[in-house]
Formats: structure tokens, C-alpha cells, sequence
């Protein structure tokens, strides 16, 4: 009788497979929870369900219309840099949607303004994800053995639902 060698922890052994998996959790954590914020702040602003519905297309239809492309940019650029600088847009548009969000800067914009803040900082964040997600998972391949890369696609799938839940 021949025992399996199988090793269901072989890809978390590899420290960078390790530290993009965990950024990809936190990233996606982050994300739904500033989506679920953002919801219900643009909710209390218009008492209008259908700027809720906005906001989702607004990340979806640059996130969708760039992820060809952002997997091609991947293919042809360094793959670290790149998802540093689609990061770096993520934290920056963020960071304009704490700005827009504060009581101060709500005060002083008008409805319009805000809203257009709003809607174009998440649409900024869906170009971002188009470029960082199919650039992450290009990523990946090269930093597990071949033998394991099914096994880091389960465990990327593991921690981006985990991340997906929490958020």
C-alpha cells in the first residue's frame, strides 16, 4: 500500500507565495469594508438606493473593461512594481474617499461635488484592482515550484474568501 507525501501546507512554505496571499487578504478585507461604508455614508447623503447600485458600477465597469488589459501589463512589466504602483493608487483614492467622507469636507462641498468625489474616486479604485488583481495572480505562479501551484491556487482561493468574509 503506497501512503500519500501529499503536503496541503507546501505553498504557505514559501514566504513570498506567504506575504502576497496575506497582502491580497488584507487588500480584499479593506476593500469590502470600505465598499460597505461607503454604501451606507452615500445612503445617509441621497436616501437614494440607486446611488447605491451606482457605486458598484462604478468600481465594476473599469475593474471588468481592465482586467485584459491589466493581465497583458503583467505579462510585459515586472509584475512587483506594477502591483506597488496600482497599491499605491488604491491607498491614494482611498485616502480621497476618507477626505470626501469627513464631516468638515461634507460641510463644505456641495451635494454634487461629494457625489462626483465619490463616484469617481471608486471608479479610480476599479482601474486600480484591474491592473493589481490579474497582475497578483500572474505573480503567483512565479513564486511557488511547479509541482504546488495547484496547491497555491487553493490557498490563494482560501485566503481571498476568508478576506472576502471578514470584509
Amino acid at each position: 500500500m503506497k501512503t500519500s507525501s501529499h503536503d496541503a501546507f507546501a505553498a504557505l512554505r514559501h514566504q513570498p507565495f506567504l506575504l502576497l496571499i496575506s497582502a491580497n487578504l488584507l487588500l480584499s478585507t479593506a476593500l469590502l469594508i470600505q465598499t460597505v461604508v461607503i454604501g451606507y455614508q452615500l445612503y445617509q447623503i441621497t436616501h437614494d438606493p440607486l446611488s447605491l447600485g451606482l457605486v458598484g458600477l462604478a468600481e465594476a465597469v473599469p475593474f471588468i473593461g481592465l482586467a485584459l488589459f491589466g493581465g497583458h501589463l503583467a505579462d510585459r512589466r515586472e509584475k512587483r512594481r506594477l502591483m506597488q504602483q496600482a497599491g499605491a493608487v488604491v491607498v491614494v483614492s482611498s485616502l480621497v474617499l476618507l477626505w470626501a467622507m469627513l464631516p468638515s469636507t461634507r460641510e463644505t462641498l456641495s451635494r454634487n461635488a461629494l457625489l462626483m468625489t465619490v463616484y469617481t474616486s471608486i471608479f479610480i479604485l476599479g482601474l486600480a484592482r484591474g491592473i493589481y488583481s490579474p497582475t497578483s495572480a500572474a505573480l503567483r505562479a512565479f513564486l511557488v515550484p511547479r509541482e504546488i501551484y495547484a496547491n497555491s491556487a487553493s490557498w490563494s482561493g482560501t485566503f481571498f474568501q476568508a478576506g472576502a468574509i471578514a470584509g
